[in-house]
């Protein structure tokens, strides 16, 4: 079975924020389309749901970008 590009690349920003310490911020551009960063988020919980490596990161809208940023926390246990 392939995946999707949008399959691979949601994975890939996944595993970047898992990865880092703290977290990653994703930038999201999509002119003409309202609240981008939102449906990026619903797109990368339905991946993130699919695999239990994801499961501490936390995906949020930026509260000052909140259209066009997302951050994407990673809250591991130490």
């Amino acid at each position: 079975m392939t995946d999707t590009l949008l399959a691979q690349t949601a994975r890939v920003i996944l595993a970047e924020a898992r990865n880092s310490e703290v977290g990653t911020v994703v930038e999201v551009q999509a002119p003409g389309m309202v609240a981008p960063a939102l449906r990026a988020k619903q797109t990368l919980y339905r991946f993130k749901n699919e695999n239990s490596d994801f499961q501490n990161i936390q995906i949020r809208l930026s509260p000052e970008f909140p259209d066009t940023e997302l951050w994407l926390l990673n809250n591991r246990e130490e």
